[in-house]
């Protein structure tokens, strides 16, 4: 049975009965089409044999939720947990612990790098959901039948689901491995001011000679940050397309601006001087380890890339040889920069946490013998074939 919440008793009933849990599932439905952040419309949890529909704008006190969400004890099981984290986060609480994250444990345990919650529903328990409602409005009362059925079976199977993944995980050997991977979710948020700047600017960065980033990286920190403060989409405030031609566009007032006619009269008034400002200023300045990045990807030299491409090639392969989804192991871009670490620096580009048990062993292999021989293709299957077993630490 499900029930709806929708006044402030009803959720603190329902909190005293969850903090008694040792899981819960949880996830959020909401819309996203205007604005810098979701519009939270219900939230849904679900143990091993409730659910319940949260009416998020029907509650006026949240301190009861916040605490469950706080408690470690109770694991807070999500799917794809990253975008329902964040969302809690903005609208709940600001710390949450006791994360599981079934897509993440899947692509640990041979689901695939991200396998969808119909797909994994199907495979533990033979059930296949009806996807129905992912284009309804959740901010529209009241909520019909159909979709508080889609509402409960986001959340009815994963305590079930979870349990069977931490067996697997036991039988693999790599439970704790899973848990360190639930452990970094803890500081997942997708609203972060500074690495949205950081991710919209390096869209853009590499389009551009060197000596206009510290204007793009203004530029774009003034677009992050009013699409923040009016709640707006960043398109809303500076169109991707037109933010190279503004960035090399040495406007030195709002008149010049004006008559370039890069943006509309409409929006020449409204953030015109702004963009000036920004354009022009001397803050923020672009970090350090940003320019570091850039040259990374941008400076490489034939060895550095040669190296990156073999790096990602012995790590998907033992990836897939422990049926762990590489991408969650390490990206191209990860490559990249240990490669160009490698050789500017002379650093071994080591690995911490539940990855670097899995690669340490056998990265150190595949640099004793890529120094003693050169970085090759055999590098990469002689390393496999030692099994990591050269040395087990460095």
């Amino acid at each position: 049975m499900t029930k709806y919440i929708n006044d402030d008793a009803s959720l603190e009933q329902m909190c005293r009965l969850l903090l008694s849990h040792k899981r819960i599932a949880v996830d959020t439905e909401f819309i996203w089409t205007k604005t810098y952040f979701p519009l939270l419309g219900i939230i849904q949890i679900g143990t091993e044999d409730e659910t319940f529909v949260v009416d998020y704008p029907a509650i006026t006190s949240w301190e009861p939720f916040a605490e469950v969400l706080q408690k470690k004890s109770v694991c807070k099981i999500f799917h794809d947990a990253p975008q329902d984290i964040s969302i809690l986060k903005e609208y709940v609480s600001p710390d949450i612990t006791g994360i599981f994250d079934t897509q993440r444990a899947g692509a640990m345990l041979g689901e695939g790098e991200a396998v969808s919650l119909e797909n994994l529903v199907a495979a533990y328990t033979g059930i296949r959901l009806a996807k129905t409602e992912t284009r309804t409005d959740w901010l529209k009362r009241p909520l019909d039948p159909a979709q508080l059925a889609y509402a409960r079976d986001d959340v009815k199977y994963l305590v079930s689901i979870t349990e069977q993944l931490l067996s697997r995980a036991h039988d693999h050997g790599i439970e704790t491995w899973v848990y360190n991977e639930m452990e970094s979710l803890e500081d997942v948020y997708l609203f972060a001011y500074e690495s949205n700047v950081e991710r919209q600017f390096l869209k853009q960065a590499s389009r551009l000679a060197p000596r206009y980033h510290e204007r793009l990286y203004r530029l774009i920190s003034f677009m992050e940050n009013t699409a923040r403060k009016e709640n707006v989409t960043r398109t809303r405030v500076l169109r991707r397309q037109i933010i190279p031609r503004l960035v090399k566009g040495w406007f030195s007032s709002l008149e010049e601006l004006r008559k370039s006619k890069i943006l509309s009269p409409r929006m020449t008034n409204r953030y015109g001087s702004d963009i000036i400002t920004a354009l022009h200023g001397d803050t923020p300045r672009l970090p350090a380890e940003m320019k570091e990045h850039l040259r990374s990807i941008t400076k490489r030299t034939a060895r550095e890339s040669s190296l990156s491409r073999l790096l990602l090639t012995l790590i998907t392969d033992l990836a897939q040889r422990k049926e762990i989804a590489p991408s969650l192991v390490c990206t191209k871009r990860e490559c990249d920069m240990r490669a160009a670490r490698y050789y500017r620096k002379g650093e071994i580009p080591l690995f911490s946490g539940w990855r670097g048990d899995f690669l340490n062993p056998f990265l150190h292999d595949f640099f004793t013998y890529g120094r003693e021989e050169g970085f090759t293709e055999k590098t990469v299957s002689t390393t496999v074939s030692a099994g990591g077993s050269h040395a087990k630490t460095l």
